[in-house]
């Protein structure tokens, strides 16, 4: 029986490894061989979910903005310390926000 793969946790787990990448060496160092080794797969499993760098690259940038307004969605929306807080968080401070 083959195996069952869920194909969008995949592309979750390959934008992970590609803000890392990009984190590390700059966006022009986020080959999709750079991104596949990181990921710990080969660049051909890797194109089975991504046709190219471009398509990678957009999905990762989603992703990251998904997973900021997530933390955002609880907060308050008109208040001082809301602005300070979502601010606050924009800042590449720590390892979290230094990839997104």
């Amino acid at each position: 029986m083959p195996k069952v793969v869920n194909a969008d946790q995949r592309r979750v787990e390959l934008a992970d490894a590609a803000a890392r990448v990009i984190a590390r060496n700059g966006i022009d160092g986020a080959s999709l061989r750079e991104v596949a080794a990181e990921a710990g797969w080969t660049t051909g499993a890797l194109v089975h979910y991504f046709a190219n760098k471009r398509e990678l690259l957009a999905f990762t940038l989603q992703a990251s903005l998904d997973q900021r307004r997530s933390r955002h969605a609880d907060r308050p929306t008109s208040s001082e310390q809301t602005l300070r807080a979502t601010l606050f968080d924009a800042l590449p401070i720590t390892p979290a926000t230094r990839l997104h």
